[in-house]
């Protein structure tokens, strides 16, 4: 199994960071992280880690996940 994200610059090369941004953006409308990438990138990568999960796309999925993913997306943006 793949070790979790530890570097933000890792995980703005993940060829799905840009589908993860927009959806984060819409869903918050936190148009702030537009051109924040570092910033974002940092935060995401910090609940990757506490989560124990590796890449953008099985992020991206637990935040669509109803519920569970709505309490997410309030863990990250707190």
């Amino acid at each position: 199994m793949s070790q979790p994200f530890t570097s933000a610059h890792r995980l703005v090369a993940d060829p799905l960071y840009p589908s993860l941004k927009a959806y984060l953006i819409g869903a918050t409308g936190l148009a702030y992280y537009t051109d924040k990438d570092s910033e974002l990138a940092t935060r995401v990568s910090q609940r990757l880690a506490e989560l124990g999960l590796r890449d953008c796309g099985s992020y991206l999925a637990l935040l669509k996940e109803g519920p569970r993913g709505e309490t997410e997306l309030d863990r990250l943006i707190e």
